[in-house]
């Protein structure tokens, strides 16, 4: 896949239209539509901004496979931190309660 199909599949992938990353890059939507329809090509320079924009490195682009880094915010990072301790929270009782669990079968059996 070449680069400026990654480019379109990042843009996809979080969400943005067309005149969002024409926005980051300050051009007009059609100047960058003609980017993405390969009529033009894009410049080093704004291969950069893109590049810092999505957080990705120019070879993750340019060797692109389904990988996508999306974009999130401070509160999106905050909030799966928040996510991921209460599953390892729920993980550990359930752990437990399986381990009480087996213990209480093992003494029965042993009556």
């Amino acid at each position: 896949m070449d680069f400026i199909n990654s480019l379109v599949k990042l843009r996809k992938a979080n969400k943005l239209t067309q005149q969002d990353v024409a926005n980051v890059l300050n051009i007009a939507r059609s100047t960058y539509n003609d980017i993405e329809h390969k009529r033009i090509k894009l410049s080093a320079e704004d291969l950069i901004k893109l590049c810092k924009f999505y957080n990705v490195s120019p070879n993750s682009i340019t060797n692109y496979q389904d990988n996508v880094n999306i974009i999130l915010s401070n509160d999106e990072i905050i909030t799966l931190k928040n996510i991921k301790t209460i599953i390892d929270k729920i993980d550990k009782q359930v752990s437990n309660a399986y381990l009480i669990n087996d213990l209480n079968s093992k003494d029965i059996n042993n009556l």
